[in-house]
């Protein structure tokens, strides 16, 4: 429940409503990785806070988008199917809102068959 109080004068009577913001915080982060070459990755990462924050993804710094064989899901998640070995690298999932940003990272590794 949001925060508010009422202020009552002689006439009429003011309710004030706060809304607070919270800086982003992290429900489920993702966790390092070993896939097989060819088989599909998956990382999770999911963030709470107010205003909901926004989710974005980064491989080795540079943004990852949904393109061939990468998806990245509005729930957060991110996949990629027929892994190849240059899909191994840092992953970054950053969440942002106007009250703050936070950044989780996992390491995938991929092996070969």
């Amino acid at each position: 429940m949001l925060p508010m109080f009422a202020c009552h004068t002689l006439f009429s009577t003011f309710v004030f409503l706060f809304l607070l913001s919270v800086p982003p915080y992290f429900v489920v982060k993702p966790v390092n990785k070993s896939v097989v070459q060819v088989k599909t990755l998956w990382l999770h990462c999911h963030a709470n806070g107010s205003p909901v924050p926004k989710l974005r993804w980064l491989k080795d710094g540079m943004p990852v988008n949904s393109s061939g064989r990468v998806t990245v899901y509005f729930n957060g998640s991110l996949s990629i199917l027929s892994t190849q070995v240059s899909d191994a690298g840092k992953f970054i999932c950053e969440a942002e809102n106007v009250a703050g940003r936070a950044t989780v990272f996992a390491f995938v590794a991929i092996f070969g068959e």
